[in-house]
Formats: C-alpha cells, structure tokens, sequence
C-alpha cells in the first residue's frame, strides 16, 4: 500500500478499529488505511485465506492486524468481538461497516421472499446488533467512530435493485439517530456512498454494459478505485473529521450529474 504523509489530526496512534468485511475490495483499503494511520485493526471476513493474506500484507508493512474470520449475521458474533477487546485489553474505538448481501438484477415481484430476507438480515439488522454491542463501550470511553458503507445507488433508487437500495437506505436512518443519541458522548456516526467502484465483487456482478451505463451519468467517466474511498472513511475516523456526524459522504465521481459529453468545452 501506497505510503500517506497524514497530518497529525488524521493520525489514529492509540486507536482500535474494527473493519467489517475487510478481506478484499473497499474493506480491505479501509484496513490497510487505517493501519498506516497507525491503528490496531482486528479484520472480520467470512473467508479464512482472503482475510489472512490481507492481514499479513498489513503487517508487512509494518501495521498491526488481527484477521478473525466468522460470519457477521451469526448471534454469536457480538459476543465473539466482545472476546477480541478483552483479549486486546482495550474497547473498539472506530468500526466501519462494509459487509453486504448483493442480490442480482430483478424487479420487485420477482425476487425470491428468501433473497429479500437475507438482504436485510445482512444489510440491516447485522449492523443494528452489532452496534448494540459497540456503543456503551465508546460512550464510557467518550470517544467512537463509526462509519457504514452505503451505496450512491440508494439516492436516486435503481431499477432491478429494490431491496438492495431499501437495505442501503436503511443505513442512513440508523447512522443519522445514533449520531443524534450517542454525540454527546463524543461518538460520530457517518455514511459514505460509494458509486461504482473497480472491485472483485462488482466485477463479478455488475455487467459489463450495465458498468458502462453508470459511467454515462458520471462527471468523472471513470469507476473509482477502492483506496480513494478508504480515504475518504480514514478521514472520517480521525480527529481531523471529528465534528461531521449523522453525514452521508458521496464518492461516486460525481454520479448523477449526467455530463454533455458531446457538448464538453474544447481548447
């Protein structure tokens, strides 16, 4: 990973993160990110090999990380990080959301009762359940900052992802009221919205055609890269972004914006 010449504001010496879904893809930036900053990251991923590769290239880089691969939506799993702080001998103090059920293209009435569950299970009530395990902690500390990763793709709502937006929007809602509840105790609580991003994931699900379509409506014309979002979460875990919270942050390349190409100013 690139070397980052950080400000002291944007330093995190002393901190513990937790990345969720963080083997590959905008996770695994967001680890790597948050470790040159200088933090103690504990990486979760249900694939052991993934997850284990991407904690040692960490180390080897000279970070601290602790790969613990297991299932996010198991009901033991809060209790399984809360394990993981003890053996530390510190609370989490950043957490940042990235894990996802992705469902294929189809409208509403066709989409199995079975995907639509697995969707929110994932998206919506996994998060809910852990946060419920994070937050009196960061508030006896007087220090917490969380961040979800959402979809751009939730704003204006997207054809044949009902459920997928539904879930993403949801994310919102809950950053917006636990900033309002927990702020007090110094704890902040964001949303990034990423647009389309080159990942092993979207490569594998979003066709080709389809990929090109989003780049149609984006000012930038190009599909992001992973690290230029895990910036964007570093900052927000740091004291440099301490007084955003209750946010959406979108880094989408300007998506939406539906550029003139044609009709673009020539010298």
């Amino acid at each position: 990973m690139p070397a980052m010449d950080l400000g002291p504001k944007q330093r995190l010496d002393g901190r513990t993160a937790l990345v969720l879904g963080a083997s590959r893809g905008i996770g695994r930036a967001v680890a790597e990110s948050l470790a040159q900053a200088g933090a103690r990251v504990v990486l979760v991923a249900r694939g052991a090999g993934e997850l284990q590769a991407a904690a040692r290239a960490i180390v080897a880089a000279g970070g601290s990380a602790h790969p613990l691969a297991m299932d996010v939506c198991a009901a033991d799993a809060p209790a399984r990080l809360s394990q993981v702080w003890r053996q530390l001998g510190r609370p989490c103090d950043i957490a940042v959301w990235n894990v996802a059920h992705y469902a294929l293209y189809q409208v509403l009435e066709q989409i199995e009762p079975r995907t639509i569950e697995n969707l929110l299970r994932t998206n919506v009530l996994a998060p809910l359940r852990l946060l419920q395990a994070l937050l009196g902690p960061m508030r006896a500390g007087g220090f917490g900052r969380i961040v979800f990763v959402g979809s751009a793709a939730s704003e204006p709502g997207s054809h044949g992802q009902v459920v997928y937006c539904a879930s993403k929007s949801a994310l919102t809602g809950l950053a917006r009221s636990v900033a309002a509840e927990y702020g007090p105790a110094g704890v902040t609580c964001n949303v990034v919205l990423p647009g389309l991003v080159t990942t092993p994931r979207v490569e594998h699900a979003v066709q080709p055609a389809v990929r090109a379509r989003i780049l149609e409506r984006s000012a930038l014309g190009r599909e992001g890269r992973a690290g230029e979002v895990a910036s964007v979460i570093c900052f927000l875990c740091s004291d440099a972004g301490g007084l955003i919270t209750g946010a959406e942050w979108t880094a989408s390349g300007g998506l939406g914006l539906d550029p003139a190409r044609s009709g673009a100013p020539k010298e």
